[in-house]
């Protein structure tokens, strides 16, 4: 709308001359008419209802009042606050759910820490150049050297935590991958991620004071004339406020992988399920793109294999892996198609994206983990992880599970492959097909150490799907943590951090996401309470 003019001034320059702050580009309150600066031959007032309303900078009645909003408490948010705080800004955090701690809080705790700069700088390059993502060289370089110090300032944020190192890279054959070090906190009667969050959360809220308000979700960003983030519109339990922020906005509310309609506008496959944080529904991708922001890395996911059953909004983890035997997996048309124990467990969605081109359809998606009765006496073949963390408890003999249907049976294979719809013949032959693997002692189709018979009735089927645990992209960020516009100029004080608009692209590297949450947490706040105020 920039060419419009309104009594000779172009939309913009109105605005600049009437001295008014939007929202995004959506305005607080409607104080200027601007139909009535036009005549009756000019009005045009079905264009004009989509205009954003306006109101005069110093007539916004802010609810609240600090130098740094953050939106978002999870690890990011964490280490955003905690930086700008010990940096000499007033902060204060907001949350949309009532329980907080985002993906990290969920995760497996790990830390990414590599151990030669040099190595790892080669093997980040690695991962960019095999995948043909996108990569700013300046990030990629800032993130391996910070994030050699990630143990260091976990362990002075909270002297005396215990860290061990449970893991490295997660593909050993690129170059420099012997650099990779994955660390997690040492921690009784907990999981390492809530060892981890608690620290986090105790430096925000005890050690430092810290303000925080959940069930606050952040609605829209607040911009001045020059198109600087000033504030947030936010929900706080069912009221709408107005949060000032005089150095800048902080974004680490996540991804997306929550919003069905955002994940098949940017990511490959379908129906996608996921484990994480549900609140995580794209919110900071829409703030940030309403105040110009641009996009990187939309396709980019961390995703393992799991099952959606009902009443539970996360998915669910289900066990394979070679100590795992007497299971097979098949594709919907009731063939094998990879070595079922030899999946990146952050790679999956690449596993299963593939779109059949005659068949119109993905094949793989759903797919089924199909087993039999001595691998449904081993041990419960599912389990609520991520989110669904305690909220339920998987039954030892499966049996619970077959009663409520989450995992079909049949007496026999044709049977079972009528009750999954999945071709019968070609079950029967997948199925005959690797018990000839089992007994050959060799797996010619997909070389997987072949154990485990599936031949004693009844026969179980569990339907699969690709299951997020986080998607990677977002608004793009620089160096400094300033989100960019679509030209690279820096959105001015508006940052972010984690995995919102995170520096990996569709090849992820395991434990790089809290990695980026401290480097980039410390970063972006660092910089954000270095903005002088906008009211000085």
């Amino acid at each position: 709308m920039e060419g419009k003019k309104i009594k000779g001034l172009s939309r913009r320059e109105f605005l600049k001359k009437a001295g008014v702050v939007t929202i995004g580009s959506v305005g607080i309150a409607s104080a200027v008419n601007l139909a009535a600066c036009t005549t009756p031959e000019e009005s045009e007032p079905e264009e004009l209802e989509n205009e954003p309303e306006t109101l005069p900078t110093d007539s916004i009645n802010w609810d609240k009042e600090v130098d740094v909003v953050v939106v978002g408490y999870g690890g990011a948010g964490s280490v955003t606050a905690i930086t700008a705080h010990d940096n000499g800004a007033e902060v204060l955090v907001i949350e949309k759910l009532a329980r907080p701690g985002g993906n990290t809080s969920i995760s497996g705790g790990g830390i990414l820490t590599p151990n030669n700069l040099q190595q790892a700088i080669t093997y980040f390059r690695g991962l960019y150049e095999l995948s043909k993502s996108t990569y700013d060289e300046a990030i990629m370089l800032r993130y391996a050297e910070d994030a050699m110090g990630n143990v260091e300032w976990v362990q002075k944020l909270k002297p005396g935590t215990e860290l061990t190192r449970y893991g490295g890279a997660g593909f050993e054959d690129i170059p420099g991958s012997e650099s990779m070090d994955k660390f997690m906190i040492r921690a009784e009667g907990k999981t390492a991620s809530q060892a981890l969050f608690e620290i986090l959360s105790e430096a925000v809220e005890q050690v430092r004071g810290i303000e925080v308000l959940l069930e606050c979700p952040g609605k829209r960003l607040i911009t001045d004339t020059e198109g600087a983030v000033i504030g947030v519109i936010a929900n706080n339990k069912g009221t709408e406020i107005k949060i000032k922020a005089r150095r800048g906005v902080v974004l680490t509310t996540g991804g997306y992988e929550f919003d069905q309609d955002m994940l098949r506008n940017n990511v490959k496959g379908y129906p996608i399920i996921a484990s994480g944080c549900p609140g995580n529904t794209g919110d900071g991708v829409r703030m940030a793109q309403k105040v110009g922001a641009g996009l990187w890395h939309m396709n980019g996911a961390s995703c393992g294999m799991g099952t959606k059953v009902e009443g539970f909004e996360p998915g669910f983890s289900v066990a394979g892996g070679a100590s795992r035997p007497n299971f097979i997996w098949v594709d919907n048309d009731g063939h094998r198609f990879i070595d079922e124990t030899n999946v990146e467990s952050h790679a999956g969605l690449l596993v299963v994206d593939w779109y059949d081109h005659e068949e119109l359809k993905y094949p793989r998606i759903p797919f089924y983990f199909i087993c039999d009765e001595n691998r449904r006496k081993q041990s419960a073949m599912g389990s609520a992880g991520g989110w669904n963390r305690g909220a339920y408890s998987w039954s030892t003999d499966n049996t619970a599970e077959i009663d409520k249907g989450w995992i079909k049976k049949g007496e026999t294979l044709a049977e079972l492959a009528s009750v999954i719809n999945v071709d019968g013949n070609n079950l029967a032959a997948s199925v005959a097909e690797w018990n000839a693997a089992v007994a050959a002692g060799v797996d010619k189709l997909h070389g997987r150490a072949a154990l485990g018979t599936v031949i004693e009735p009844p026969f179980y089927a569990i339907e699969m799907h690709p299951m997020l645990l986080n998607t990677q992209g977002g608004p793009q960020r620089n160096v400094k943590g300033q989100i960019v516009d679509p030209f690279g100029e820096p959105i001015p004080r508006l940052y972010s951090a984690g995995e919102l608009g995170c520096m990996w692209g569709m090849i992820y590297q395991g434990a790089g996401n809290i990695g980026e949450c401290i480097v980039y947490g410390k970063i972006s706040g660092a910089n954000v309470a270095a903005e002088t105020p906008w009211d000085a």
